[in-house]
């Protein structure tokens, strides 16, 4: 039923062949078209054909389409999925798409060629944090220097993004009074990050709820260390050195007047307008 080619037929398909090199798909298709019909052909024609087609004014789609069903047809055929992922490779909207079906392939037969064909989907990607667990399998695979890189970059980001997640959802607790989420968030945060100052700054009003006027001074200090001009750290800090020298003051009266009366004297130079110092 497919026919056998003729010298003559074999001499268009190598033109048609020569055709689609040198980027003149329209030209290559209207070849194949007059030798094989409205059929894609089978055999050694089949993948230089769907990739003309592909390449030809409105063939994408169709490429597409005919691809689809052979894959779902012969779901454990790598060559047709191999296929389809390089069609997928070549827009970026699909390139998702073909990452995954390029991780699939195992077969010894296409393996090399889908290695290529991933690598170069993931240079086109290498910027997309979508393209971060492909390109981690692509890695642990195959070794790839220009690509660790890539990913070293790409796993920063990653982190990045969840540690501005966690601080947001912090503050968030924060203004809702929720002080056990608020902690948990901010801690996390720290552990990954200890210098992160929305992170301390988000901690330190936390500590000052709980009356750990000590703690928060030590975390706004930090803060106002590492971001000097941030209205918030010295807002805090302000907060906390009062608190904690009223708090030290109300400790020492019964066993040291002279000391609480200098740390009196600290909250009363912090806040020269509050009564509480100028009382106590």
């Amino acid at each position: 039923r497919m026919g056998v080619l003729s010298p003559k037929e074999r001499a268009r398909l190598d033109k048609a062949g020569r055709l689609g090199v040198a980027k003149k798909p329209d030209e290559a298709m209207k070849v194949y078209r007059e030798v094989f019909g409205n059929e894609p052909p089978w055999g050694k024609w089949a993948e230089a054909y769907y990739e003309t087609q592909a390449a030809s004014t409105g063939g994408r789609q169709t490429t597409l389409t005919q691809l689809r069903a052979l894959s779902a047809r012969e779901p454990d055929n790598d060559v047709y999925r191999m296929w389809l992922a390089k069609t997928l490779s070549y827009e970026p909207k699909t390139r998702m798409e073909a990452l995954g079906l390029l991780e699939s392939i195992r077969d010894s037969g296409s393996v090399e060629q889908a290695r290529t064909i991933w690598r170069q989907t993931l240079v086109w990607e290498k910027e997309n944090p979508a393209a971060l667990p492909s390109m981690e399998a692509y890695n642990k695979r195959y070794p790839d220097r220009e690509l660790q890189e890539s990913l070293t970059r790409l796993r920063s980001e990653r982190a990045r993004v969840i540690q501005e997640g966690e601080r947001q959802r912090g503050f968030d607790a924060l203004k809702t009074r929720d002080m056990t989420t608020a902690q948990q968030k901010f801690e996390d945060v720290l552990k990954r990050a200890p210098k992160d100052v929305g992170a301390l700054v988000g901690l330190g009003f936390v500590r000052l709820d709980q009356k750990r006027f000590t703690d928060a001074l030590a975390l706004f200090d930090q803060a106002r260390t590492l971001a000097p001009q941030r209205a918030d750290v010295a807002e805090g800090y302000e907060t906390a050195q009062y608190w904690s020298a009223m708090e030290r003051g109300a400790a020492l009266e019964s066993r040291d007047a002279a000391a609480a009366l200098a740390a009196y004297q600290m909250a009363q130079s912090v806040r020269p307008g509050e009564d509480g110092p100028t009382l106590a």
